[in-house]
């Protein structure tokens, strides 16, 4: 993965392509543009898709839709997410990948992801990859991955 240069020599920022690349190697199909990001979320991704995201980042399998859903909708194949739940596990996706390119290493950022912080003035300590659920917290998470990559803590 790529990052592109800062011209006043501060730290390289992720790449947008490398981000799009990472929640495609998740989502098991190339992603060239947020077109091809908005088109995945629209159709919902396979409710296997979900499980195998999940068991990869290390997150519990209910962390999207629970277990008895996603059994429900295996059992009809080819049954398939929402697209709020594809939402969600595309903001979870694009905060791994730049998390992998801030710390330049998978298991660092997979541990990063489950590590409480205090992100929340006058919130007690929550993981990114909760925070990441939400659309406000995975832009408050792309900020703050942005502003250390810059030194700007």
């Amino acid at each position: 993965m790529k990052s592109t240069a800062v011209p006043d020599g501060r730290a390289d920022v992720p790449a947008r392509g490398d981000v799009l690349e990472a929640i495609g190697r998740l989502f098991g199909r190339p992603l060239g543009s947020e077109m091809d990001v908005l088109k995945l979320v629209n159709a919902g991704a396979p409710a296997s898709t979900s499980v195998r995201i999940a068991r990869e980042l290390g997150f519990p399998t209910n962390y999207i839709a629970s277990m008895q859903t996603k059994r429900r909708r295996l059992r009809h194949s080819p049954q398939r997410l929402s697209a709020d739940e594809t939402q969600q596990l595309v903001g979870i996706a694009r905060v791994y990948g730049l998390a992998c390119e801030l710390f330049q290493d998978e298991h660092a950022a997979r541990r990063w992801l489950h590590r409480p912080a205090q992100f929340l003035p006058g919130g007690g300590p929550i993981t990114p990859s909760k925070l990441a659920t939400y659309d406000s917290g995975v832009r408050l998470l792309e900020d703050r991955i942005v502003r250390t990559a810059h030194g700007m803590f």
